[in-house]
């Protein structure tokens, strides 16, 4: 009961921490044009969605805008990016903590370990490897994650609510949010690869068992 407790207590602590990471790093911006930007709010809610699921990631997702729009309004509210934010917490949850701990991941993983025993000549046929994720699995799945994190929602969704915001059509902003998400991909993926080893490790150390 009381390690239900200290996990429930550290979830909470750390979904807050990254919710207000979230909304912070939605305030900050890279401005391409008026139409794109260059935006890191996103990745904590990554983090949330490998960390808890989807349902903690849809809640940081969508509270992060609310609170970043509550502490720094840039225009009218507009409902669609808190949409956006919790449809990315979705997506990230399913393939960052739903599918890595399914069925299908054992599938997948013993197919990716084959493919690295193969690449690296059983180099890594040991007792240490056995019964562990393929770190290359767990790349495989951000990697995902992000594209289709950039599909759904930046091209998509977002490009959909800027189109409704500044009343231009879509089809005159498609080309240059198709070419930011294709450079930001691999940034995104890097960072949350990291972020998430790190923090990772800092929520163990504290005790959480993850459950």
């Amino acid at each position: 009961m009381q390690e239900r407790l200290k996990d429930k207590n550290v979830k909470q602590a750390v979904s807050g921490m990254l919710l207000a990471l979230a909304a912070i790093l939605s305030l900050l911006k890279i401005p391409i044009s008026e139409s794109l930007e260059i935006r890191f709010g996103s990745i904590p809610i990554a983090l949330a969605g490998a960390l808890y699921g989807p349902v903690y990631a849809a809640c940081v997702g969508a509270l992060s805008d609310i609170v970043g729009f509550w502490i720094k309004p840039t225009g009218p509210y507009f409902p669609g990016f808190t949409i956006s934010g919790a449809v990315s917490g979705v997506i990230y949850g399913i393939f960052l903590y739903v599918i890595p701990r399914s069925k299908l991941n054992k599938r997948l993983n013993d197919i990716v370990k084959k493919i690295d025993r193969f690449l690296l000549k059983g180099e890594v046929e040991n007792e240490a490897y056995k019964g562990k994720d393929s770190a290359s699995m767990t790349l495989i799945y951000i990697i995902i994650a992000v594209i289709i994190h950039s599909i759904v929602v930046s091209m998509c969704l977002d490009t959909i609510w800027l189109s409704i915001l500044y009343k231009k059509a879509i089809a005159v902003m498609i080309v240059g949010r198709v070419i930011k998400a294709l450079v930001m991909i691999p940034i995104y993926t890097g960072m949350i690869s990291l972020l998430l080893e790190r923090l990772a490790s800092k929520i163990k150390a504290i005790g959480y068992t993850g459950k």
